[in-house]
């Protein structure tokens, strides 16, 4: 989720997961919790999923330029990993 200036994720936002779009993770991951689509998207499971990549938040391996981009695609300039 993005607030003004500020990316909000579980996990980490990842180049692919921008070309879906927020719309379409958002949409298939609902169908997916409501029994309307068999299969658990790929984007959400193994170490990229949304909810469990850890490639900003890592203390010792987090990848800053790759975070750089993520934020400049989405126009902001924060990024919170709760």
């Amino acid at each position: 989720m993005t607030i003004g200036s500020s990316l909000f994720v579980h996990g980490g936002i990842l180049p692919d997961h921008l070309v879906l779009g927020f719309d379409t993770i958002n949409d298939v991951t609902s169908a997916w919790m409501r029994g309307e689509v068999e299969r658990m998207p790929r984007f959400l499971s193994g170490r990229n999923a949304v909810v469990w990549c850890r490639q900003f938040s890592h203390p010792n391996k987090n990848d800053c330029s790759l975070l750089e981009s993520v934020l400049n695609q989405l126009y902001c300039i924060y990024c919170a990993v709760p």
